[in-house]
């Protein structure tokens, strides 16, 4: 399959590129600035995601874009600047799609979409959080995650024909000892309100791979959390701890992680595993 990645440069861009160009897919790889890793893509093509016509002229003969260009973060950047920069690129990666006959995207969304990290006291109606919970999200970065996934239902409607999948990541890490590593001493309050969550590069390469030859039209949204949190004690316990008065929607057994992915096994066939 050829593979359009924008966002190719970042962080999580090259690993897909990686990933994807494993398991025997051509990929051409695209973003504003080189790739951060020499070799990480045969390909490579300067493009911004913000730019519709050279989108659209790199797009021509693809079989499915991977979309992961975008602000990663509301820090360092003024909202105004992170909510355009994100909502604009992920529309025109739609719409390119639409005009191109391209039938499948695979968007880069985040767990940040409800409201997490970046709230100043999130909200939550039950545990685990599925992919029907509600949105409170208050930042920029959050709220464009938001647009982008309302966007996709969009255009979904109005092209049943198209496979649409945002996949809701959350703090990408190598492996659980480093997102461990990364939610101790000063990083404990942010892992609190991101609910101990995080994915593994290895959970998001096999979530992509899935996402870009599963057996679905119309646009799904699809969380890519570990089964079980950073945390080695009881999650019923945190929950009570941190969010007392959550319902539990079912039982949490030790550190269950407390986003649902059962929707994202039964679309994609995806494992889970870390």
């Amino acid at each position: 399959m050829r593979v359009v990645v924008t966002g190719a440069s970042g962080l999580v861009g090259h690993v897909t590129v990686r990933g994807l160009e494993a398991a025997g897919h051509q990929v051409l790889a695209t973003d504003r600035v080189e790739p951060r890793v020499k070799g990480a893509a045969e390909s490579f093509r300067r493009v911004n995601a913000g730019d519709y016509e050279a989108l659209l002229d790199v797009c021509a003969g693809a079989d499915a874009i991977v979309h992961l260009a975008g602000i990663s973060k509301p820090e360092g950047y003024p909202p105004h600047e992170v909510h355009n920069n994100n909502v604009a690129s992920s529309y025109n990666v739609l719409c390119v799609a639409v005009e191109l006959g391209i039938a499948r995207v695979v968007m880069a969304s985040s767990v940040n979409a409800i409201g997490l990290t970046w709230s100043r006291a999130p909200v939550f109606d039950y545990f685990p959080v599925d992919h029907h919970h509600a949105t409170r999200n208050e930042d920029a970065y959050s709220l464009s995650k938001w647009a982008g996934e309302q966007q996709a239902d969009s255009v979904a409607r109005r092209h049943p024909g198209l496979s649409i999948a945002s996949l809701r990541l959350h703090m990408f890490m190598p492996d659980r000892a480093e997102a461990q590593r990364q939610s101790s001493g000063a990083l404990a309050d942010s892992a609190a309100r991101g609910l101990w969550g995080y994915t593994t590069h290895a959970m998001w390469v096999q979530a992509c791979q899935r996402a870009l030859v599963a057996d679905s039209t119309g646009h799904e949204i699809l969380f890519v959390v570990a089964d079980r949190t950073v945390r080695e004690d009881s999650s019923t316990s945190a929950a009570q701890t941190y969010y007392p008065g959550v319902p539990l929607r079912e039982a949490m057994v030790g550190n269950a992680g407390f986003f649902d992915c059962r929707n994202t096994k039964a679309v994609l066939g995806w494992s889970g595993g870390e």
